[in-house]
């Protein structure tokens, strides 16, 4: 209580008990108590709600307590609902002597257990007893008593207030540019205080909790109008996506409403997405999509539209089922690639009708939900097929054509060895074998690969066979032959049937260690001899300023990356037995990387090893051989030899070839 509070007060009592004296008053006239906890001002004299945990606290205003200490006067309180006639004593009497201790107005309190979990309008009045020996009582004073915030008279669910309702949906620049933010409009309520309500609004990105209280953007008196406008700011700073708002009607008592029902508000803002351009499956672009597509990973493809924003969503919409949205983010990528898991390529194929079947493919673009953007044409027609034959593990959850249910191939050599084929087979049939699969029916075939060649030999089933039973294919020596050398020759069978032509099984691999072949390395070849008979002057190159021969070691599945290679340059005199060793060359380095596939490049040098061959008089041409080593399943391996007269003497003694006119190598 203020000092300016409490010396008003003093005055008015005093003035007061001026009139008391000087005015007679009837039975009953007596000035009303007073209540401190009530809201200055308010006519019903209602209590703040937190004031309610806590007793009341009351004042006997300032009475004629007579001039004899001897002669004291006592006061009691009494209160009765404003609709009930009769009073409840609601304190025990205080005496009060006119003695120099009483200082009015005298404080007093109303005990909680007078008013514990009640609420109305009540009239407080205190009783008197003079000290003459008099009865007398005060005016009424209003009480109000509120412990019920709005909406929480209604059973449960209808005590939550219902969603704020929005003037525009969704939310764009041009509403925030209309409505200097958001307006939102509270839905009608009843409420003994309506017309003095406050509301509080939590504008959020979150979905907010409704056990814990709001956070308040907005905190104002509600208008007659019931709108209340969110301030611009708050809506940007959150960005575009789903936002949420929510809020709390606060009475005059301080009584707080549940937090209403949240609506959802779709934000949409910034330059509004443009230009979608047309999908594609690219997997699809053979005709269909298979297992081994889906295994590969299918996608849903398209560039990249104007004005993306990070929080926009892509969502794809694969036959009924939508994908889970997609984010654009910070650095939007030129092409948007959008995975489709197996499980959602299952989803949308009927296993029981099988064969080939068409799906609906679209996406969308959402910058906030509603606020969707589609491309033209907003869908395209894929064909699916997953239907296939044999064995597949419970609830078909991987579409990897290699099935671990199905045999491993063993191969049996001509001398019965098993997945090995030794010089012993040469120019020998082998056999693969394997048991059948469970199921197994008629017209399932079973296609061998040999090195990823299939063999002509097929095994198809009449329905006779029983899971577990042997079946063989015959490879023959041209196949095997074709497949060459190799210490880990790569063999599988694929399952299939005609009913379901575009998928099928695939065995694991097996390894098989073939040395039947003869190894044949071919023999290098000078670059830029032609058809010349002879290796002469014109066949020379400049290299980084060096002048020589090149070499080419042709392309070769032997020629494997990181293992090395041995290349010789041998020169012989005319007679072609005797060396010229001051002119050999021998070098060792590693296969560089897809040698198997475009060959080894080398180069002579003519200084070194070439010119020491010419003895610049009597028979001046030499004999050349050029090979090569590489290891192959552990061995080293010599090429076939190239062999060539070479010849760089001219018309006169000593004389050799004019490095000036070499030209440079392309």
């Amino acid at each position: 209580m203020t000092k300016l509070y409490r010396t008003r007060q003093g005055e008015e009592n005093r003035d007061a008990y001026t009139r008391a004296r000087r005015e007679p008053k009837l039975v009953g006239e007596m000035t009303a108590p007073g209540v401190l906890d009530a809201l200055p001002g308010d006519p019903d004299g209602l209590l703040l709600r937190r004031t309610l945990d806590a007793p009341i606290r009351i004042e006997i205003p300032i009475f004629d307590l007579g001039d004899n200490p001897a002669f004291p006067s006592s006061v009691y309180f009494q209160w009765r609902r404003e609709n009930n006639e009769e009073y409840e004593t609601i304190s025990d009497p205080v005496e009060l002597r006119p003695d120099g201790s009483v200082t009015f107005p005298v404080p007093q309190q109303i005990e909680m257990e007078h008013f514990d979990d009640q609420e109305g309008q009540f009239l407080l009045r205190y009783r008197a007893t003079l000290w003459a020996g008099n009865e007398d009582y005060s005016l009424d004073t209003r009480v109000r008593l509120d412990r019920t915030g709005p909406y929480l008279h209604l059973q449960d669910p209808h005590d939550i207030p219902p969603v704020a309702v929005l003037t525009s949906n969704p939310i764009t620049d041009a509403t925030l540019d209309a409505e200097n933010g958001v307006e939102i409009e509270i839905p009608d309520f009843q409420d003994p205080d309506r017309d003095r309500i406050s509301v509080a609004v939590g504008w959020t990105k979150e979905v907010p909790d409704p056990s814990e209280p709001i956070v308040p953007d907005i905190l104002l008196p509600l208008p007659p109008s019931r709108k209340v406008t969110v301030p611009r700011d708050k809506v940007e700073s959150l960005r575009s996506g789903t936002h949420y708002v929510t809020y709390v009607l606060i009475d005059p008592a301080q009584n707080v409403s549940k937090p209403s029902r949240v609506r959802d508000v779709p934000v949409a803002l910034g330059v509004l997405p443009t230009n979608l351009h047309p999908h594609s499956v690219p997997l699809a672009d053979d005709g269909l999509i298979n297992r081994a597509d889906a295994s590969y990973g299918v996608t849903v493809d398209f560039r990249r539209y104007d004005n993306p924003q990070p929080e926009d969503q892509i969502v794809v919409e694969w036959g009924g089922t939508t994908l889970q949205p997609f984010p654009v983010g910070e650095v939007p990528p030129d092409t948007f690639r959008i995975p489709v898991s197996w499980n959602r390529l299952k989803q949308e194929y009927d296993f029981i009708a099988q064969g080939v079947q068409t799906v609906t493919v679209g996406y969308r673009v959402e910058r906030a939900p509603q606020v969707v953007f589609r491309p033209t044409p907003a869908t395209i027609d894929v064909d699916v097929d997953f239907s296939i034959t044999g064995p597949v593990e419970p609830g078909d959850p991987d579409p990897n054509p290699v099935n671990p249910l199905l045999d491993k191939v063993k191969i049996i050599s001509s001398t019965d060895a098993e997945d090995e084929l030794t010089e012993a087979d040469f120019n020998r049939p082998a056999r693969a074998r394997f048991r059948a699969p469970y199921p197994i029916v008629a017209g399932d075939t079973f296609i061998l690969y040999w090195k990823g060649v299939a063999v002509a030999h097929k095994y198809v089933a009449d329905g006779s066979e029983r899971p577990g039973a042997e079946i063989i294919i015959n490879i023959t020596w041209g196949e095997i032959e074709d497949g060459g050398t190799n210490t880990k020759l790569p063999v599988y069978y694929a399952m299939t049937h005609p009913d379901s032509p575009n998928n099928e099984h695939e065995s694991v691999t097996t390894d098989v260690w073939v040395h039947a072949v003869p190894i044949v390395l071919s023999e290098p070849a000078f670059t830029d001899i032609g058809n010349s008979p002879v290796l002469n002057c014109s066949h020379l190159r400049s290299v980084g300023g060096v002048v020589g021969y090149r070499i080419k070691v042709s392309p070769s599945p032997f020629l494997v990356t990181g293992e090395d290679i041995t290349l010789r340059w041998r020169p012989f005199e005319a007679d072609g037995t005797t060396p010229i060793s001051v002119a050999d060359k021998t070098s060792a380095i590693p296969i560089p990387e897809g040698a198997a596939t475009a060959g080894l490049d080398w180069f002579v040098e003519y200084d070194a090893h070439v010119l020491p061959t010419d003895p610049g008089s009597g028979t001046r041409h030499a004999q050349i051989e050029v090979d090569y080593t590489i290891p192959i399943n552990g061995s080293p391996e010599p090429s076939i030899k190239l062999r060539k007269t070479m010849s760089i003497a001219l018309g006169s003694d000593g004389a050799t070839c004019d490095l000036d006119i070499v030209v440079p190598a392309p």
